[in-house]
């Protein structure tokens, strides 16, 4: 693993990495003070201000991660304790005290150092974790619920947590991949649109992305296309891949064109039909619960290759059931 993956610690499940900035910002409160409902946080809105704090002192023992008897090790198995003290003392501890030139700093037998209170957060705040004083500081957010992961903002472990954090790094590096997929999804759209406006269609009815009317200049419906998808990264991962399958013809591709057909000859073709529950038929056969597991069952099923293709012919080709 390259030193950018490195995994220095998890507290509750939440990774932390190696080369990575975390950012604190205002944990929504949509049942805040009628003065702050316009930010909906939990917090006065005003940069650098926030708490102070330090590690917790629980029933007369430190609870700093660092040694086994730490309260944040309660129910664990001593083997797993182990190791974790092991990890954050190599990891957090022993890189701090070494920039501090301070081998007692946050042990037990200096309880004068453990008393004060070292770290503090607040809105907008960064921790870089190839700071060990940094990554001291986060490490102590996390432990004492002073921070919550996005991820884990409705848990009601951090409901008395007025932040939360998220990985910056990661989550600009994302919005760069994000940007990336739009430019090229908005491309391969206008080159569907120009020279094949039939695969075109079933993607967009596969995505539920509604229809463009065909004659309208390229600039114009590339718009149109970017303006409905540029909101949702996952839609615009779902139509490369769909462009992939298609134009690649790989397993499963004639799953978009099926699907098309079936919404298009839903209520025209006496064949389909649609039970109580909304599952599909055709012709008495069981195909799917709805119509993209009909599809796929059609287009993947060697047993129901002679429906696929009165299905695609529009009724052209007449299945004849063995």
């Amino acid at each position: 693993m390259s030193k950018k993956e490195k995994i220095l610690f998890t507290v509750d499940g939440f990774e932390v990495y190696d080369d990575r900035v975390y950012r604190v910002f205002n944990k929504q409160n949509l049942d805040a003070p009628s003065g702050l409902i316009k930010e909906k946080t939990s917090k006065i809105p005003s940069e650098g201000i926030g708490d102070t704090f330090s590690f917790k002192f629980i029933g007369e023992i430190w609870d700093t991660g660092f040694h086994d008897k730490s309260p944040c090790y309660r129910q664990q198995e001593a083997a797993d304790i182990k190791d974790m003290v092991a990890t954050r003392r190599k990891n957090i501890l022993k890189p701090y005290q070494d920039v501090k030139g301070d081998t007692t700093a946050f042990e037990l037998s200096n309880p004068e150092f453990l008393d004060k209170p070292h770290f503090e957060v607040f809105d907008n705040q960064t921790y870089a974790t190839s700071d060990p004083v940094q990554r001291m500081a986060l490490y102590a957010a996390l432990l004492g619920k002073k921070v919550a992961p996005r991820s884990e903002e409705k848990n009601p472990v951090y409901r008395l947590c007025s932040y939360l954090i998220d990985d910056a790094t990661r989550v600009s590096k994302q919005k760069n991949e994000d940007g990336v997929n739009l430019t090229k999804a908005v491309r391969q759209f206008e080159k569907m649109y120009e020279s094949d406006p039939e695969s075109l269609k079933t993607i967009l009815t596969w995505l539920s992305l509604g229809s463009f009317s065909e004659g309208t200049d390229i600039d114009t419906i590339s718009t149109m296309f970017r303006e409905r998808v540029q909101d949702d990264p996952a839609k615009i991962r779902q139509f490369l891949k769909a462009y992939d399958e298609i134009k690649g013809q790989e397993e499963g591709h004639l799953k978009y064109f099926l699907h098309q057909k079936l919404v298009d000859q839903k209520g025209r073709n006496r064949n389909i039909t649609v039970g109580a529950n909304g599952r599909f038929f055709y012709a008495g056969i069981e195909l799917g619960p709805e119509p993209k597991s009909a599809a796929e069952n059609l287009a993947r099923n060697p047993d129901l290759q002679a429906y696929r293709e009165e299905i695609l012919s529009d009724g052209k080709i007449v299945a004849t059931p063995e």
